[in-house]
């Protein structure tokens, strides 16, 4: 490896530590979207370091209140007893699956084909499985799609660790090829279709627990972009005008 492409030492810990965040909460979105949350997956939600950092000491004043509101409605849950998790596995399966339709599908397909017939399988599909196919990421879960919200934040939490892999080796062309590419998707797919998502949740749903954690997504994505822009500037080492 030649020493152009050797990442500065003083920038490693930086660089895995946003990485190690991003990872964090893209795998609870995921798992969010995915399942209904069990008992036990609410009390690791409530101890979550990462999660209590954000709610406590967070820069970023919509992100930092968003996580609060979020754990806050977690507790609620917990405490609420077993009717009211039962409510909220109700609410998940009328938010998402049916069996009457669903109030706000997870799928960017119907939220992004307008003007044409929304349908599952339909040219927004093939665009997001052809780009995971690009970088190889392939459905194992077949009870979903490829676009759907759980699948696409699958897909960024699963690049990230990626990138965490390739930081420990020094790669720099390979991460930031990894980062442009969640960039690229971050902007051309998640930001397009999500942020309405969360809003018809916010809107619709019976839930505390919903309604906080859509617009803790919905302000998640919204630093992430952020983020992954520093990330990027750090690895570049130039200004904020080259991106």
């Amino acid at each position: 490896m030649s020493r152009e492409n050797e990442i500065e030492n003083f920038n490693v810990d930086k660089l895995t530590s946003i990485l190690f965040f991003r990872t964090q909460i893209y795998s609870i979105i995921r798992d969010i979207f995915l399942f209904e949350p069990s008992r036990e997956y609410l009390q690791k939600l409530l101890q979550h370091k990462v999660l209590k950092m954000i709610s406590e000491a967070y820069p970023e004043e919509c992100l930092r209140v968003s996580s609060a509101e979020f754990l806050r409605a977690v507790k609620e849950l917990l405490d609420g007893g077993d009717v009211m998790l039962m409510e909220t596995w109700s609410e998940y399966a009328r938010l998402f699956i049916g069996p009457a339709p669903p109030i706000v599908l997870p799928y960017e397909s119907f939220h992004r084909e307008i003007g044409r017939e929304r349908r599952f399988k339909g040219e927004v599909w093939m665009e997001v499985k052809e780009w995971f196919l690009d970088d190889g990421f392939i459905l194992e879960d077949h009870g979903v799609l490829e676009d759907h919200a759980g699948i696409e934040f699958e897909y960024m939490m699963l690049t990230t660790i990626k990138a965490g892999e390739l930081l420990k080796e020094g790669d720099r062309d390979a991460i930031l090829n990894v980062l442009m590419r969640q960039k690229k998707f971050l902007e051309e797919h998640l930001k397009e279709w999500i942020p309405k998502l969360c809003t018809e949740i916010e809107e619709k749903s019976k839930s505390s627990f919903y309604k906080s954690f859509a617009k803790f997504t919905r302000d998640f994505l919204e630093e992430d972009l952020t983020l992954l822009n520093e990330l990027i500037l750090s690895l570049i080492g130039g200004g904020r005008n080259q991106i």
